[in-house]
């Protein structure tokens, strides 16, 4: 009895072992658990490249943010950039991996930051203070909405890390880059970004004035090997009343209001003084900037007439100041795990009215948001001045003519009488414009016996003397024939 027990236990082992093969637990097990989260930008969704619960094992029980792999030493595997929140802490903190064989983890340097947004968060390694030197810059928001920026450099390839830089403000953190050229000799050097200063726009204490700010500008000290307050000074805030509050709450809102298109601010100008150029429009073409999103992607595109430029958005950083300001870092197409600063700074100078700076050299150029889009104005410009043009034809069309053997009386209604010493036709004529020639074509009212041709291209230089060309109007073309033109000479009343 005892041995037929345990043959069933075995039977049904078997079975089941047989039934359900056990799945394997190793890091690809762990991430179909659920374990993978956005990247920063909140576009594209990538796995971590080891388990979560391994990084537990060395972090502790903490909540990802996001994360970045980038290799930043020399050797082949990329380096894991994490992110993350503990339960006792609602700052963001930083740690860099560096990977080893079996997905074992060398933490190489961590940060406590003070940055609490997550969607603010954003990451660039790229070189800053030389051609070749690599620093990850941190940027983000913390407590009280205060704009932080870190900066921390990459000592002895990738080994050690410190930070070198760490700021804050009320209204904005933002810095500018320079371009530098390769000196290789050759008159195609290289060109190259370098950190030029940070601007801090902060609140200064004022008893007199809420309006004014507070602007530091920073740079590196490459002798002392730090950054050196090199400029501090007061600006007003001035008052914007015409540009609605809520687009100061947030970098969002800003963005937000100016989606549409922007024309260049001499189109306005001129529409106001009736003054537009359509011709010269049609051949410089359209200057204008255009604000939207795709498939959840903020764009720009900014047409310079002659050519344009589709710019995508990686990041919005509010920028303060005596005008409120946005300033939008720009992705940058490769295969490189390197990240290149390129930006357009926007400043709204009213409503309706924007100033930009893109990263070509164009300068500074101001753009108006008009009540309509401009190829409306150009739309009713151009019918505006084809009526005045037909208006001047219909008047020279009026009166009585000869022409070989018929007369011709035209009346102001555009309406016609042909005739002979024997027989009389009438009917009514339409003006059309095609590639800048004027089009009349005759519709009769019974027969067409005398003219035996409908359509023509008119000549209205001399008055007196029209003249008009017989064609073949096709759909899209019109073609002369090869009969001699019909001379109608006006006759004197």
């Amino acid at each position: 009895m005892i041995k037929k027990y345990i043959l069933t236990i075995v039977l049904l082992v078997c079975i089941l072992g047989c039934a359900k093969k056990t799945a394997a637990i190793n890091s690809d097990f762990f991430l179909q658990q659920q374990e993978s989260f956005s990247i920063y930008d909140g576009n594209t969704v990538e796995k971590l490249p080891v388990a979560l619960s391994k990084i537990k094992q060395v972090l502790g029980n903490i909540e990802p943010v996001t994360f970045r792999q980038m290799n930043i030493n020399s050797d082949i595997s990329l380096e894991l950039l994490f992110f993350y929140k503990t339960a006792e802490n609602p700052d963001i903190q930083f740690v860099i991996f560096d990977i080893l064989p079996n997905d074992t983890l060398k933490k190489i340097y961590e940060l406590q930051t003070n940055i609490r947004k997550q969607e603010e968060l954003s990451i660039q390694y790229s070189s800053l203070l030389f051609e070749d030197d690599n620093c990850i810059t941190i940027e983000g928001i913390g407590e009280a909405d205060k704009h932080l920026l870190y900066i921390i450099k990459n000592v002895d390839n990738g080994t050690t890390f410190k930070v070198i830089g760490s700021f804050s403000a009320s209204y904005s953190v933002f810095f500018d880059m320079e371009e530098k050229e390769e000196n290789d000799g050759s008159d195609n050097g290289s060109k190259y970004y370098i950190l030029k200063e940070i601007v801090l726009i902060d609140s200064a204490l004022s008893l007199t004035s809420t309006n004014i700010q507070r602007k530091d500008v920073y740079i590196w000290d490459y002798d002392k090997e730090r950054f050196v307050l090199a400029e501090s000074s007061r600006i007003v805030s001035e008052e914007n009343a015409d540009i609605p509050i809520s687009v100061l709450y947030s970098a969002e809102n800003y963005y937000n209001y100016l989606k549409g298109f922007w024309y260049l601010k001499r189109y306005a100008q001129e529409l106001s003084k009736n003054e537009l150029d359509i011709a010269k429009l049609e051949q410089e073409g359209l200057q204008y900037v255009n604000f939207r999103e795709d498939n959840g992607s903020k764009v720009i595109d900014v047409s310079y007439g002659s050519y344009s430029d589709n710019f995508k958005i990686d990041k919005l950083i509010k920028l303060g100041g005596q005008k409120p300001g946005l300033r939008l870092s720009l992705k940058k197409e490769n295969v490189s795990d390197m990240y290149y600063y390129r930006y357009i700074d926007i400043y709204l100078l009213g409503a309706k009215e924007l100033q930009m700076k893109t990263p070509e050299v164009f300068g500074v150029v101001n753009y108006i948001q008009l009540d309509q889009p401009l190829f409306e104005y150009i739309a009713e410009a151009k019918e505006e001045k084809k009526n005045t043009h037909f208006n001047n034809i219909e008047k020279q069309l009026t009166g009585i003519f000869t022409c070989e053997n018929f007369s011709v009386r035209i009346e102001e209604n555009r309406r016609f009488i042909i005739s002979t010493s024997n027989k009389e036709e009438t009917g009514y004529y339409q003006l059309e414009e095609r590639n800048g020639d004027c089009i009349i074509s005759l519709f009769f009212d019974a027969s067409n016996s005398i003219i035996n041709e409908k359509y023509f291209l008119f000549d209205g230089s001399n008055n007196d003397r029209l003249v008009f060309l017989p064609i073949q109007l096709n759909f899209d073309s019109t073609i002369v024939k090869n009969i001699k033109p019909m001379i109608f000479n006006r006759e004197e009343i």
